[in-house]
């Protein structure tokens, strides 16, 4: 799906929503859906098979960016200026310490709920009809003056605050105890207060994901207790990357800022869980916590194990190769501060 917002269906949203931050002249943002594979969800939950789903999430981030690029010199050959916007992974950084709240220069989920694409879930991921959760978002911002669309009926949101998504969420950002509201455009839209963000970055990241009572885990292979506010994250986050680096490469990956290493597709589980059939919904979170924890062979590859299973292949290993998994992590308590101080606001 797509749908089209403007400069008067966004008034009154948060500054992610305001158009002119990224062109001071806007009048539009276009925003579309596109589908992930939904017969590879299920294998990916339950550990059976990562790589899957991470090529086609990549392939459809790409073909998010690759869309916006050219709507976005479509309408600029119409003589209208237009910017495309990413995906994912660029976000604003105006002043020291902006990377701790990771607001995208242009919220495409707030473009979406603004133009009917979706409506916003429990969970803050956007809801659509037919997929769920389990789509990209890619859009531009226009100086076009485009015809926009409405928002979604709240009769036509599924979400029925089933909080499985906060059941899925190993950083426990998602507490599913409150919700907030904002308005655009004369319309309300509600989601799930969250924690600190920066534990479910950690988490998607892949430095940890071993859920707090051990019984399952992410794709991840790290083991160590994960942090669940900011400046736990931060405090940590340099041990547990220095780990990451030092373990085996395993299948698949892509590079990204966070780490000189290849990262890995590891979670997405609140995005993933949620569908528009309740019980589809129950299914895969079962599926998820049913598989069993991630351990790394040796050679790299990784092997969804119960949680005993994997005690014993972590006990009977070396102690400086089980270091790099599991043990204690030493918080550097000047951290936040250096991260606050940072030029780019970043780990």
């Amino acid at each position: 799906g797509a749908g089209i917002a403007t400069i008067e269906t966004l008034a009154g949203g948060p500054p992610s929503s305001d158009l002119t931050y990224v062109m001071p002249n806007a009048k539009s943002g276009v925003v579309f859906a596109l589908a992930l594979n939904q017969d590879a969800i299920p294998d990916y939950l339950s550990k059976k098979d990562r790589l899957t789903y991470e090529t086609d999430y990549i392939r459809q981030s790409s073909m998010g960016n690759g869309i916006a690029v050219k709507l976005a010199n479509f309408l600029i050959a119409k003589g209208h200026p237009s910017t495309p916007l990413a995906v994912n992974e660029i976000y604003r950084n105006d002043n020291p310490g902006d990377g701790l709240k990771m607001h995208p220069p242009i919220s495409l989920r707030y473009l979406a709920a603004a133009s009917g694409v979706g409506a916003l879930g429990f969970s803050g991921n956007l809801l659509t009809k037919e997929y769920g959760a389990a789509i990209i978002l890619g859009g531009l911002v226009t100086e076009a003056e485009l015809i926009p669309d409405s928002p979604l009926d709240e009769s036509e949101n599924y979400c029925n605050d089933c909080f499985l998504c906060c059941g899925g969420c190993p950083s426990r950002m998602l507490h599913g105890q409150e919700r907030v509201t904002i308005t655009m455009g004369g319309h309300s839209h509600s989601y799930g207060a969250k924690h600190d963000i920066l534990p479910c970055a950690f988490v998607c990241g892949g430095f940890s994901g071993l859920v707090d009572s051990g019984k399952w885990s992410t794709w991840a292979t790290g083991r160590f207790s994960l942090p669940h506010t900011d400046e736990q994250t931060v405090a940590v986050y340099q041990g547990n990357i220095d780990a990451f680096n030092k373990r085996p490469p395993a299948p698949g990956g892509r590079y990204h800022t966070m780490s000189d290493n290849p990262i890995y597709y590891v979670c997405s589980d609140c995005q993933l869980i949620c569908n528009p059939d309740e019980e589809e919904r129950k299914r895969r979170f079962k599926l998820l916590t049913h598989a069993g924890v991630i351990v790394q062979n040796e050679d790299g590859t990784l092997e969804a194990v119960t949680p005993e299973e994997a005690r014993k292949r972590l006990d009977a290993m070396t102690p400086e190769r089980r270091a790099l998994y599991e043990g204690e992590i030493e918080p550097d308590t000047n951290a936040m501060e250096k991260f606050k101080k940072s030029s780019v606001g970043k780990f």
